[in-house]
């Protein structure tokens, strides 16, 4: 199989509701990698790109004619992860907001708890995670131990969902 080269550019920065955030860009397909390298060294002399250290360009090997991503469907890993935590911590309700309070009451917690959790984290690793996320969030001054009923819940609904089936 013919293998492409794939330059791409990508720096993190805080926004403005001050979480960290990414910015991705495909930038071209070259036959190789000494292609792709000479190309990143022209765009870093560009405007925009020459702001940003070097580092934020890289090259990935691709397979020309093979299937790369989403073979398991359209399903989108981070999503699901986000879901299950959004609605365990709105059942949770750590802040005891009063019932029938909006949709997004937890919104930047469970985004913040999302996007620091891998799904091989143990039950621990998440009741740490979520205290900190609450502790920026809200102030708390809980250990970790009174985290550990909410992180068992997130923990088994990720191992239903992303077990081998």
């Amino acid at each position: 199989m013919a293998e492409i080269y794939m330059l791409w550019h990508q720096y993190w920065y805080i926004d403005d509701d001050g979480y960290e955030e990414d910015e991705s860009k495909m930038l071209g397909l070259y036959t190789s990698e000494t292609e792709a390298m000479e190309a990143a060294n022209r765009y870093h002399k560009l405007p925009g790109f020459n702001k940003y250290p070097f580092d934020c360009f890289g090259v990935s090997k691709c397979m020309v004619d093979q299937d790369s991503t989403w073979v398991g469907g359209f399903f989108n890993p981070d999503a699901v992860i986000y879901y299950i935590i959004k609605k365990n911590i709105d059942l949770w309700n750590p802040e005891k907001k009063l019932p029938g309070a909006v949709d997004s009451a937890y919104d930047m917690e469970a985004k913040q708890i999302a996007k620091r959790i891998k799904i091989n984290h143990t039950v621990e690793q998440l009741a740490e995670i979520i205290e900190q996320v609450c502790f920026e969030e809200f102030g708390w001054k809980h250990d970790t131990k009174y985290c550990i009923e909410i992180a068992e819940a997130i923990y088994k609904d990720l191992n239903e969902e992303f077990r081998e089936k």
